[in-house]
């Protein structure tokens, strides 16, 4: 490898998310992962998206 350097920082390690359930974290990433995905076509990215929301109603009771 070259000689670059790469500078790391996670500001996401900062948020108290106190409140939320294993679900809702679990959600959270998803959502996340999904809209980082670079290779997710839009309308892809909606179906995953409406999935998850769907399964989520589903398995909160």
């Amino acid at each position: 490898m070259s000689d670059e350097i790469v500078k790391y920082s996670n500001k996401f390690n900062n948020q108290a998310l106190r409140k939320f359930t294993a679900l809702d974290l679990d959600l959270l990433m998803a959502v996340i992962a999904v809209c980082l995905a670079p290779a997710v076509h839009p309308i892809a990215a909606d179906i995953i998206l409406t999935a998850l929301a769907v399964w989520a109603m589903r398995n909160s009771r």
